[in-house]
């Protein structure tokens, strides 16, 4: 199982989560309340709707993290990782956890 697919399995464990298509054309992504707020990028990236004030909070934090990317745009809610490592997911699923607290 590569790292994506133990993402996916974790996520789908979180009550409320659902796999959908994403609506912005990828393939697999999740929704918690009828909100996207994670999709993936193949196996290789997950992109989470963390939000532009918890990424302007965050942004030190973000940018200085391996395999984190932040869009050019400072107005854009989502942040993409890398899913490279086991480790990745935890990280990933803190962010999501974010993601879905509101």
């Amino acid at each position: 199982m590569n790292v994506a697919d133990r993402l996916a399995n974790a996520l789908l464990e979180i009550e409320g989560v659902e796999e959908r298509r994403s609506r912005f054309g990828h393939e697999i992504a999740f929704y918690r309340d009828g909100r996207e707020f994670l999709h993936l990028h193949g196996e290789r990236e997950a992109d989470v709707r963390l939000g532009r004030d918890r990424i302007g909070e965050r942004r030190a934090e973000l940018e200085a993290r391996t395999g984190v990317r932040l869009r050019d745009s400072r107005s854009s809610d989502w942040v993409i990782v890398a899913l490279a490592r086991a480790e990745d997911v935890d990280f990933v699923l803190g962010l999501a956890a974010e993601a879905t607290s509101d």
